[in-house]
């Protein structure tokens, strides 16, 4: 009777471990949105939104939508289709330049999930729009972005000297006064600074810099920049429109309500994208907000639209401070 009933529970045992295996199997298969979907080249990962089962891919702006090279990896037992064709290997160049539909389909199951692919070049991404027809930018191989926010305990009163570190940076690498030394010379009192605390403060440094009027705005801002010139702009920020979306580079990211907001900017490169101007800006204000994909302040290669930009001078301050690269 005792050799009966350890047999019994022995079996018992063996079959519970039997069927807890297999659903376990089961509940892998059941899992059908545990999946990597790329495009070879893309500039960030792709973007998986699983609330809007949507797939978000950043593209170079030279990329030719109409034959991307993607790549998949898939669960085990799950095939993978495109706009319903069943792809077959784990590339495949396919036209992106409208929305794709992925579908993965556990095999001999009644289960799928659906995903929408949304292929996007960069200045689409960054919300300017579409085609670009031209661009310039001033950058260099080193980094010469300051955020303000990092500068001390002046900090929220230093737009002033922060372009005027960023532009020292950008004329020789070797520059290593920080912003705070820089205030420490000008109004140490920790008061705002004027324009012509700005040229003061470049001169000291031996930067060659002079004032121009923003007559025919574009034109003077991309001629400069077209001859190698960066500038130092003094505008009132409320003329600048606010966008909050963490991937976008369009537009100041920051809140302020009421006219009045005067802020130093230095403009190193433009697009021109649908036939509207946009000015490469490093905005000083980033207060250490960050980009979501690459955790770069968000105040760094902001775009701004001229007209914008054009409006807010006209407002505060009908000039620009050009400063050029050593001879």
């Amino acid at each position: 009777m005792k050799r009966y009933d350890r047999r019994a529970i022995c079996l018992l045992f063996l079959l519970f471990v039997f069927f807890s295996c297999e659903k376990n199997d089961q509940d892998t298969l059941l899992n059908p949105d545990q999946f990597e979907f790329g495009i070879v080249g893309e500039l960030f990962p792709s973007i998986k939104n699983e609330y809007e089962k949507s797939i978000q891919i950043i593209i170079p702006q030279d990329f030719d939508k109409r034959q991307l090279r993607a790549y998949f990896k898939t669960p085990d037992h799950t095939e993978l289709f495109i706009n319903d064709s069943l792809q077959i290997s784990k590339e495949a160049i396919l036209d992106y330049s409208q929305p794709m539909t992925l579908q993965l389909r556990s095999n001999g199951k009644d289960i799928s999930s659906s995903w929408t692919i949304s292929v996007q070049k960069e200045t689409e991404a960054y919300g300017l729009g579409k085609y670009l027809i031209a661009a310039r930018s001033l950058n260099r191989s080193w980094d010469f972005y300051i955020d303000q926010y990092r500068t001390g305990f002046y900090a929220i009163n230093n737009c002033g000297p922060a372009v005027v570190a960023m532009a020292s940076k950008w004329v020789d690498s070797s520059f290593v006064q920080s912003v705070a030394e820089l205030r420490a010379s000008i109004k140490p009192d920790g008061s705002l600074w004027s324009t012509s605390d700005i040229i003061q403060s470049l001169k000291a440094q031996s930067i060659h810099a002079n004032v121009i009027y923003l007559g025919q705005f574009q034109n003077v801002i991309k001629k400069e920049i077209d001859f190698g010139s960066i500038l130092i702009l003094c505008l009132d920020m409320f003329d600048i429109k606010q966008n909050t979306n963490r991937i976008q580079k369009r537009g100041k990211f920051y809140t302020n309500t009421s006219r009045g907001y005067g802020h130093f900017i230095l403009v190193k490169g433009y697009q021109i994208v649908d036939d509207e101007i946009f000015l490469e800006v490093y905005d000083p204000n980033s207060g250490g907000a960050v980009y979501s994909l690459n955790q770069e302040p968000r105040g760094k290669d902001r775009y701004y639209a001229a007209k914008e930009v054009q409006q807010a001078t006209e407002n505060w301050w009908k000039y620009a401070i050009v400063v050029r690269p050593k001879n």
